[in-house]
């Protein structure tokens, strides 16, 4: 039983690891392969998925992917956006409290609040449509320790849509977040 479980394993993996590396490849990025947290008897080492970084825009972008209940269907692609050396965000505190049903019901006046919750920080104009974009494909959009994070939205959320298997995808994800990061930054 070990054998097979190592070999699912791996071959997991390796469906995860196939479209992160072409990302990199589509993108002039790198493929990084995921860290060994830890093992076990049967199923050998646990590693987690690998990492593309990439440069978007002056940008760092990370793009990698989490599968909470370990199922393929339930894909949620985690993109990354550090800050910069040298710079600060225009707000200390932002997170994603819903999914807009829609980008023109996000824009209108007084919707993109209850999107939203920034701390009572501002969002500066030229954020909101970058922001409502990114939040209506998003399960999270949010500030982790100084980084712009995205999540994507499963698949169970999002019948049909299974981010981790389409490279062109992921670029597309990668380039929204960060445009959306970039309108958060306070000018140098």
């Amino acid at each position: 039983m070990g054998a097979w479980q190592r070999r699912r394993g791996t071959e997991r993996l390796e469906r995860i690891a196939r479209p992160l590396r072409d990302l990199g490849a589509l993108t002039g990025g790198r493929f990084h392969v995921g860290p060994v947290l830890g093992s076990n008897p049967f199923s050998g080492e646990i590693r987690a998925p690998g990492i593309t970084t990439l440069q978007r825009g002056g940008l760092v972008v990370e793009v990698t992917v989490a599968h909470p209940s370990g199922d393929l269907t339930d894909d949620r692609t985690e993109i990354r956006v550090p800050l910069p050396a040298g710079r600060r965000w225009a707000l200390q505190k932002l997170r994603l409290r819903r999914k807009p049903a829609s980008l023109g019901d996000a824009l209108l006046p007084g919707a993109f609040e209850k999107l939203f919750a920034t701390g009572g920080g501002t969002v500066p104009d030229r954020a909101r449509e970058p922001l409502a974009r990114l939040a209506a494909g998003a399960h999270e959009v949010r500030f982790e320790s100084g980084t712009f994070v995205f999540y994507s939205a499963d698949a169970l959320a999002a019948p049909g849509v299974n981010h981790v298997t389409d490279p062109e995808r992921l670029r597309q994800l990668a380039d929204d977040t960060a445009a959306a990061a970039e309108t958060l930054l306070c000018a140098p």
